[in-house]
């Protein structure tokens, strides 16, 4: 079977850009309000839009390595990459693909999430293969839905049961004969 790319969903980009040149647009409003006689805390309020300036910069960061190095969820005969998450999953290291759904969050930041949840048998090599920051969201995938190999349906552009079709299909196809990999 062929390589199959699926990019993070189309909207982030320019919502990102909006988001950005209105922070740095409310930060220059900011900054010379401070000069204001009524202000009596001027130092205070540039304070204030240094910080919207720096949360701008890392917003139009981000976006530029989007728009130039984006982030696929990858899948071939080699297995699930998961450029977003947990890198390079190979098929001979995959027990099973399910779904997982449920609430995420505290208090009134609870929100629905949802999505297909990977099950290993070496939870190790997976987690010792992830570096960085992508690391805090790995664990945390472990420690509430079970496994730290989960594909989220907030980030990609296809349909999660289109994207768990085409996973079980490759799989039953790269199942190495050991008998591990079985499809939920």
């Amino acid at each position: 079977m062929e390589e199959i790319k699926i990019a993070r969903k189309a909207w982030i980009v320019p919502l990102g850009a909006i988001g950005a040149i209105g922070a740095l647009v409310v930060a220059g409003i900011i900054f010379n309000a401070a000069d204001d006689p009524s202000v009596t805390s001027p130092g205070g309020v540039k304070a204030i839009a240094a910080f919207l300036v720096v949360v701008a910069l890392l917003a139009l960061f981000l976006i530029m390595r989007e728009l130039f190095f984006p982030r696929y969820l990858i899948i071939n005969e080699e297995g699930i990459n998961n450029q977003f998450s947990f890198g390079l999953l190979k098929w001979n290291n995959i027990q099973s693909i399910g779904r997982f759904e449920g609430m995420v969050g505290g208090g009134k930041y609870r929100t629905y999430a949802h999505g297909i949840a990977i099950q290993v048998h070496d939870r190790d090599a997976l987690l010792e293969q992830v570096t960085g920051t992508r690391r805090i969201g790995v664990r945390f995938s472990e420690n509430k839905w079970g496994t730290p190999a989960v594909i989220y349906s907030s980030n990609w552009s296809l349909k999660m049961d289109l994207i768990e079709e085409l996973l079980k299909k490759y799989m039953a196809e790269h199942d190495t004969g050991t008998g591990k990999g079985q499809v939920n």
